[in-house]
């Protein structure tokens, strides 16, 4: 595996801001706090989930920008408050979120950044309460659980780095050397654990909001672990959920509601078309 340096990318790639929302072209913001959320809607349809998670970031006032790798001809209608870049396909999540750091400096500055994809299914209910939670004041690197897995880490598509530790040398040197990988098993390996690996060397305070010992399971937590998270303050499951448990999926959403039924099955079908 090759490391693609960010300026190599930048030399690739130039920024398309098809909508200006919450956040300037330039990453620039008013407040202390921005999320970064990467989506790929393959079948040029937007998701009611990824629509209702921009929403309650708006709801609960965190700036957005959307990274969105999409086909072309994908025209979404997306909610104002989103700033939405569009980039080719490549090196999915990973390549998005270091895309945008390295394109919107006024990223950096956040006292807290936000960093999500669309993996996650839901909210079956707000997300306040959670939001609240991630924009941490005693921890610098947080996450919605953790996973012992392989090492220990935090699962990194619901992450935040608070305290202004975006601009640690530590995360800046690792999102300055981002590999070029194929598969999710890969970017486990190649990313998400040495993410955590990073911060922990790094003298910075890592802390999951729930951890796989909440749900009483030490294999894909997120997945295997969906009805206590919900039942906890963890509004969203894992797309994995819908697609390996379908029907307890649909029986955990039924516990919220006809909105949470609905945006289960519209995973479900996704996956299958």
């Amino acid at each position: 595996m090759t490391n693609i340096l960010l300026s190599d990318i930048t030399k690739k790639e130039k920024i398309t801001v098809c909508q200006e929302g919450s956040v300037g072209k330039d990453g620039e913001f008013d407040g202390h706090k921005v999320a970064m959320f990467s989506t790929y809607m393959g079948n040029g349809k937007m998701s009611p989930s990824v629509y209702k998670q921009i929403k309650e970031l708006e709801i609960n006032r965190w700036p957005v920008v959307v990274i969105d790798t999409s086909p072309e001809s994908s025209d979404f209608d997306w909610p104002e408050w989103a700033t939405v870049i569009r980039r080719p396909n490549d090196n999915q999540d990973w390549g998005s979120w270091a895309y945008a750091i390295h394109n919107m400096p006024g990223l950096l500055r956040a006292k807290t950044l936000l960093q999500m994809n669309d993996s996650m299914v839901g909210p079956f209910y707000p997300m306040g309460g959670l939001l609240r939670l991630m924009d941490s004041d005693d921890a610098d690197y947080v996450g919605l659980t953790d996973n012992p897995e392989i090492d220990w880490h935090l699962s990194a598509m619901f992450v935040s780095y608070c305290n202004n530790s975006i601009k640690n040398p530590v995360f800046r040197l690792f999102w300055n050397g981002i590999k070029s990988v194929e598969t999710r098993s890969e970017h486990v390996f190649k990313h998400e654990i040495p993410l955590s690996k990073v911060a922990i060397n790094g003298n910075l305070k890592v802390k999951p909001i729930f951890t796989y010992l909440d749900v009483d399971v030490d294999y894909a937590p997120l997945t295997f672990g969906a009805k206590k998270l919900l039942e906890i303050g963890c509004p969203l499951i894992k797309r994995r959920t819908v697609q390996w448990l379908p029907d307890k999926a649909i029986e955990y959403a039924k516990l919220y509601g006809q909105e949470a039924v609905d945006m289960v099955k519209y995973a479900l079908d996704e996956k299958l078309t």
